[in-house]
């Protein structure tokens, strides 16, 4: 409904924005390492992939801590998701967080449904295990649908950092592509004349069946040049 409305989406984005931040730089950094312990490659790979950042190995020696290395990583991400407002333009880009959350969801919810599904007909063996299967049922399902809602803002937030708008004035420096092959409609029309049929004329009168066959053989002409194979 909050999607619908365009209610509140971009403070939803900016909070999407500083959960992934959390969430990559805690699976990347244990928290009672130095700096230059830090594994910068793995942290790197992981912010190219989300927001499309690097940090610089000398900005790292300058944070100190795991805490302010979060601070940097979502001030660098949130920076980056003004700028791209920004050169897009509020409007189409309001029309553009719409447009991929809706789509986003949409995609997600589908292999929410699955996934449950999937639960509900093996669910019925964790009795074996001696647990109760509607209370393991709601467990579960439960985690799935946090963890839909944790990919769905993962994933808003990584194509609206990337989407790329193509303006007008860039479309009109594309080349036209060639048309290899043209399409004719089939609406009645007649067809050009290199593509209509051409009547084929016989060269001199039409031989009767009965009429003796030209060829001397003395024979009529159905029993021998006339003679259909097949």
């Amino acid at each position: 409904r909050q999607m619908l409305g365009l209610m509140g989406l971009r403070e939803m984005v900016l909070e999407s924005i500083e959960e992934a931040a959390d969430d990559i730089v805690y699976t990347n950094i244990e928290e009672k390492t130095y700096a230059e312990d830090w594994d910068l490659e793995s942290l790197n790979s992981n912010l190219y992939s989300q927001f499309g950042l690097n940090l610089e190995s000398g900005r790292l020696k300058e944070l100190g801590g795991r805490e302010a290395l979060v601070e940097e990583v979502k001030g660098m991400a949130v920076e980056a998701y003004k700028k791209k407002v920004q050169d897009t333009g509020e409007e189409i880009f309001s029309h553009l967080e719409r447009i991929i959350m809706l789509q986003t969801l949409d995609t997600l919810w589908k292999d929410h449904l699955l996934a449950m599904d999937h639960l509900k007909e093996g669910i019925g063996l964790r009795g074996y295990a001696q647990k109760d299967p509607l209370q393991e049922y709601k467990k579960e399902g439960f985690d799935l649908f946090t963890d839909m809602i944790f990919r769905m803002k993962s994933e808003v937030v990584e194509r609206l950092l990337k989407v790329q708008i193509a303006r007008e004035e860039d479309v009109a420096t594309l080349e036209p592509v060639e048309r290899k092959q043209s399409i004719i409609l089939g609406r009645g029309e007649k067809a050009p004349e290199k593509e209509r049929p051409q009547t084929v004329h016989r060269a001199g009168r039409k031989i009767g069946r009965n009429e003796p066959c030209p060829c001397g053989s003395g024979k009529k002409y159905k029993k021998c040049c006339g003679v259909v194979s097949g």
